[in-house]
């Protein structure tokens, strides 16, 4: 995206963008099959009380405030990508391209982390998993604050997203 802004426009990156979401939409609308089939209800039980209903959300509680943390750290500092790729660019190449470089790497370091830790989490390791990726996630990211070329900044992104695509399982 970045490089095609560079190379074209803003107006036309997002042109290209959304002719690539249709074709995808179109491919998916026409060649992809679903034969889902719903579960079985089961047969109807007794009201749910409020002190049951109560006890079953509270241990989920600290999860879901973790999920939450987790959602705002990983993605606070995003916006502010731009800016700092805008204050350490290179000058013979396209900010827009060298911030695309930038989120593309990051973009490529979460699929990879789905692969590697989906494998992981399945051997059951979930809290050491989720432990060491918080542990890194937060030493990469705060080097990233310390990055002063686009050549720090790709692997340090990369690093930092691929460790918090292991805090997801």
């Amino acid at each position: 995206g970045g490089f095609c802004a560079d190379l074209f426009g803003y107006r036309a990156s997002f042109l290209i963008s959304a002719v690539s979401l249709v074709i995808s939409f179109l491919i998916t609308l026409l060649f992809v099959r679903e034969d889902f089939q719903p579960p079985p209800r089961p047969a109807a039980s007794a009201p749910l009380r409020l002190s049951a209903a109560r006890a079953a959300i509270l241990p989920l509680l600290p999860v879901v405030w973790l999920i939450a943390l987790v959602g705002f750290a990983r993605y606070l500092a995003v916006p502010l990508y731009p800016l700092l790729v805008q204050e350490i660019a290179l000058p013979y190449l396209g900010l827009a391209t060298q911030t695309g470089m930038v989120n593309a790497a990051a973009g490529v370091a979460v699929v990879l982390a789905g692969i590697v830790f989906g494998r992981l989490a399945d051997r059951g390791t979930l809290t050491r998993l989720g432990a060491a990726c918080a542990l890194a996630a937060g030493t990469f990211t705060a080097g990233l604050a310390a990055a002063r070329s686009i050549a720090a900044l790709v692997p340090l992104r990369m690093a930092a997203d691929f460790s918090y695509g292991g805090l997801d399982p």
